[in-house]
């Protein structure tokens, strides 16, 4: 059987030659390479592996008849005890919000524009003086609101990049492995 490390070894080679494999050329491609710079939750801190659940769609069998909810994973869960800081992985301009399904969540925008993330599911807010904040800054903390209440908890993350179509969601999984072994 495979070690745990020597499968996010594995993981992490094959995200980043999935990375090098964008056009060198494109201004997107080279700005989502370096797009986070910083981890939005500490490795050493996850109570589970990372894995890849970017596009996998899911069922949600409790709810019966017209109710049925079928829909695609837009992000990736990042598992970690409950008040684990979540940082900004770039510099940029936060909003914080809630709703039914992400319940407390963050919208961060890169200073440029060019780049988005979405974090969701988290037991508190940071308190931030100014919408404004640098890769590293704490945006809150890591919880199980909206419909992950009563679920273990984690951050919901996704990733989209501005294009000329509008928002185009990112599998932040690659990203993620390749500041993991950088």
């Amino acid at each position: 059987m495979m070690g745990h490390k020597v499968m996010l070894r594995l993981l992490a080679a094959t995200a980043c030659a999935a990375i090098s494999a964008w056009p060198c050329g494109s201004p997107v491609a080279a700005h989502t390479r370096a797009v986070l710079a910083v981890a939005p939750v500490d490795f050493r801190l996850l109570t589970e592996p990372l894995t890849d659940s970017f596009g996998l769609i899911h069922h949600d069998t409790s709810a019966r008849g017209p109710c049925h909810r079928v829909w695609q994973c837009n992000g990736i869960d990042l598992f970690a005890s409950r008040r684990t800081a979540i940082r900004a992985p770039f510099d940029g301009f936060v909003s914080q919000g809630r709703n039914e399904f992400g319940g407390r969540s963050f919208s961060l925008v890169s200073s440029d524009g060019t780049v988005q993330v979405y974090g969701a599911h988290l037991d508190s807010f940071a308190r931030l003086a100014t919408s404004h904040v640098r890769a590293g800054d704490a945006l809150g903390y890591v919880g199980s609101s909206g419909n992950a209440r009563g679920g273990r908890p984690h951050l919901h993350l996704a990733v989209a990049r501005l294009t000329q179509r509008g928002w185009t969601g990112v599998n932040p999984f690659p990203l993620l492995m390749r500041l993991a072994y950088r």
